[in-house]
């Protein structure tokens, strides 16, 4: 038999084991804010991908990350999959892109591609100086909830947080 003592600890645990749930799934209680950068500070798991030129395939083409997608180039049906990653310190990137592409009669061709170096936050614009080349690059930083978008006339892409 529960007793009425018994019931109240079971809703109190579910409660609380729902709210661990929650705060895990919605990469924190806190979301990303663009006008407290410490909110950004994390781990982030990429999203999708969007080549807004259309020099190799259509403008605005998108890939989601972990999706195969197929995309015609110069008649050839070729099936794209992403990975990536992202990580930020409070000065501090890593940029992490595993693109892998299959074409009929061609064995799959996996590129990794990583950046690194520095960053800081002005209202909308993140700069970034990679680490390798020394270039600086002035890019739209956006947020909503806990994900992070990044973008400039060329490249979109939407990560995240964990």
């Amino acid at each position: 038999m529960i007793t009425t003592t018994g019931k109240m600890r079971t809703y109190s645990t579910l409660f609380l084991l729902t709210g661990a749930l929650l705060y895990l799934n919605c990469g924190g209680s806190n979301p990303l804010d663009l006008g407290d950068p410490s909110s950004l500070v994390g781990n982030y798991t990429l999203v999708s991908i969007m080549d807004k030129t259309g020099v190799i395939v259509a403008p605005d083409f998108t890939a989601e990350a972990g999706r195969a997608t197929q995309v015609v180039i110069q008649g050839v049906t070729v099936t794209v999959t992403i990975a990536g990653s992202l990580l930020l310190t409070d000065t501090e990137f890593t940029l992490t892109l595993t693109v892998t592409t299959s074409a009929p009669g061609l064995p799959p061709q996996t590129e990794n591609l990583s950046s690194t170096g520095t960053y800081t936050i002005n209202g909308s614009t993140i700069t970034i100086t990679e680490d390798v080349s020394g270039d600086t690059f002035a890019l739209t930083i956006s947020v909503s909830g806990n994900r992070l978008t990044i973008e400039d006339n060329d490249i979109k892409l939407v990560f995240r947080k964990r």
